[in-house]
This record gives structure tokens, C-alpha cells and sequence, in this order.
């Protein structure tokens, strides 16, 4: 917005990474007094001419733009890189070496020495992740400071300081069949964890290696899915070592992922949406032309049974019952203070 309001002439903004935050952009500038339709545009590659899309950067403002779209419009001139006021790079944890955004801010700063680069992260775990991530984005991005904002301003954090709110913390009790069905659930993926792990015995590099330490605490505790197991999986679909990965072993990261997203649901759904579920998962793993040996073993029938539990309560005659959601009563003992209140989600 400072930016737009200190512009004298047509030098384009040019925003990566905005894709799917165009509506929040809009709408931001709209509430700071700026005619958002006069000075925000986009444009699709694909669908926009070069004459237009060289027409659109002529007239300045915020255009917002991917990144692989920027880098062939500054090789062929349709976008002049002395004309640009300055780049801003959204999801900057996303920037490497060979990224796209890398090479646009490289093709800026060879062809312009008065523009700006900014760029900004919503994710810092990301950042402090590996070997001096975040030197490395900084250095790819050709900036001179990081400046670290807190996700409450300490003018909210002094209101809050001087009434403090009245705060009741509740947490979710499991019934008797949604507690068996979680443990069965944690013996499946135990199960799954073991299986992969011997699958990639054969396997080398640093986050194969990582792999095979976070399936070796998953294995014994399954809530490591949700830190460590996750992260491993995510690096190694994404590096080199997964090209090499055998077949069965891409299989049980999708039968991993699947149970470890039934863990969750076993507090969010109900009873019937948790039978299905369950199905589903275990009907994909063993519908394979080799199926996995988890889904063959007493870990996927105990499964099974559990998740019909909670809906079957006897076969002959057929009798039901209906389980809601865990997460359903909470909410209702939630609601249950008087007067004005509100209800915060902090996490699963």
C-alpha cells in the first residue's frame, strides 16, 4: 500500500505467489482507501496475449503473476526490468537456488539497480528447518534484513494484559468404541511403520536416513505421524531418493498418510463417517495387485471390527446405534457459558 501511494509514474509492482490470495489482496487494499480495480491487475499465460500482457505492465500498479510467466516475459523483453518498482515474493520458505522466483529476482537485480525485492513468509518452522535454511532463502532472494513479526501485536497483547479474559479449557473425552477404534487405529499404523522400514533397508541418503529414524519412533508411538513421520515423508517425495523408492514402498507411504488421516478423523467424525472410512482405507490397501502384509494381517480385521462397533451393536437382529462426533460434544459444553463468549480452536 505504501508503495502504491508513493508511485509517480508506471512502473509496474510485480507480486509472485499471489494466486490464490488474490480475493484477501483485493480486499485488504480496498479497507486502506486504495482504488483496487485502478491499480490491481492480473494475468494468466496462457490466456493473455504477449501485446497484452505488455500493454498491462506499461500501465504500472500491483500485477500479480507466476513466477514461471515472470521469467519468460523478462527473457523476451515483454517485461522491462528497469521499469519494475520492485518485487514482492510471496511463500519465500518455497524459494531455493532453481526456483523460479530465484531466477526472477536474479534476471531483476542483472538488468535493474533501483528496484526493490521483498518477500514474505507465513511459515517460519519452515524456515528453521535443515542447514541455514533461512541464510540460504535470504541470499537466493538478494535481500539485506529479515524483520521477525509477532502473530499479536504487542498493543493487543497490552489490552489483553489489563482485563484478562476469563479462559476454560476443555479437551475431548473418546467414548468406549472411539477409544478402541484410536487404538486399533495406533496398532495399524505401528504395523505400516514396520513394514516401510523394512523396505527401505536398502536405501541411502540423509533423508532416506531421517525416514528410517521417524518411522522407528512411529512405530512405537503413533501420534509421531503428526511431527517427525510427516516431515520425513514430505522430504522424501520431494528429493532425489524417491525416484529410486521401490513400488511397494510408494505404496505404504499412501497407506501410512491414509491411517494417519483416520487417526484424525476418529475425533472429528461420527461413527457411520468413521465406518466408511475405514473401509475405504483398508479396501484400497489390499485391492492392490500386492496388496501390503499389514492389510492382510489381524491389524486390519481388528480395525475393521472396531469401526463397526461403534455402528453395529448386535447382527441378529440387526441392531444400530448412532455415534456422533466426539468433537460435537465439546463444542455443546463449549456453548454452554452465558452471556458473551467466544470459542477459539487452538488445535486437534
Amino acid at each position: 500500500r505504501r508503495a502504491l501511494e508513493t508511485r509517480e509514474d508506471a512502473q509496474p509492482i510485480i507480486v509472485l505467489n499471489a494466486q490464490q490470495r488474490e480475493g484477501a489482496l483485493r480486499e485488504e487494499l480496498w479497507r486502506c482507501g486504495v482504488d483496487v480495480d485502478k491499480v490491481m491487475a492480473r494475468h494468466r499465460a496462457a490466456e493473455t496475449s504477449r501485446t497484452e500482457r505488455r500493454a498491462l505492465y506499461a500501465t504500472g500498479g500491483v500485477v500479480l503473476c507466476g513466477a514461471r510467466a515472470a521469467c519468460v516475459d523478462l527473457l523476451d523483453g515483454t517485461l522491462d526490468a528497469s521499469n519494475i518498482k520492485g518485487i514482492l515474493v510471496l511463500d519465500a520458505e518455497r524459494c531455493a537456488e532453481s526456483s523460479p522466483e530465484a531466477f526472477v529476482v536474479r534476471l531483476f537485480r542483472d538488468r535493474s539497480t533501483q528496484g526493490w525485492v521483498r518477500a514474505i513468509s507465513e511459515a517460519p518452522e519452515r524456515l528453521g528447518g535443515g542447514f541455514a535454511r533461512l541464510a540460504k532463502v535470504v541470499k537466493t532472494l538478494s535481500v539485506s534484513s529479515v524483520a521477525l513479526w509477532p502473530r499479536f501485536e504487542n498493543g493487543i497483547a497490552d489490552c489483553l494484559e489489563k482485563s484478562p479474559p476469563s479462559i476454560t479449557e476443555v479437551s475431548t473425552n473418546l467414548d468406549e468404541g472411539a477409544s478402541l477404534l484410536q487404538r486399533r487405529v495406533v496398532a495399524a499404523i505401528a504395523a505400516c511403520a514396520r513394514e516401510l522400514k523394512g523396505r527401505c533397508a536398502g536405501l541411502r541418503g540423509a533423508d532416506v536416513s531421517m525416514l528410517d529414524e521417524a518411522l522407528t519412533k512411529g512405530a512405537q508411538k503413533a501420534d509421531a505421524f503428526f511431527g517427525e513421520l510427516d516431515q520425513a515423508l514430505n522430504r522424501v517425495k520431494r528429493g532425489a531418493a524417491w525416484r529410486a523408492f521401490p513400488q511397494a514402498g510408494r505404496q505404504l507411504c499412501a497407506e501410512l498418510r491414509a491411517l494417519g488421516d483416520l487417526l484424525d478423523a476418529v475425533a472429528s467424525d461420527d461413527g457411520v463417517a468413521c465406518l466408511e472410512r475405514t473401509r475405504a482405507c483398508v479396501r484400497a490397501a489390499r485391492d492392490r495387485p500386492k496388496p501390503s502384509t499389514w492389510s492382510q494381517s489381524t491389524s486390519a480385521d481388528a480395525l475393521l471390527d472396531a469401526a463397526k462397533r461403534r455402528v453395529v451393536v448386535k447382527e441378529k437382529p440387526l441392531a444400530l446405534k448412532a455415534s456422533a462426533a466426539p468433537k460435537l460434544g465439546l463444542l455443546a459444553e463449549a456453548l454452554k457459558g452465558g452471556g458473551s463468549s467466544c470459542v477459539m480452536v487452538v488445535t486437534d
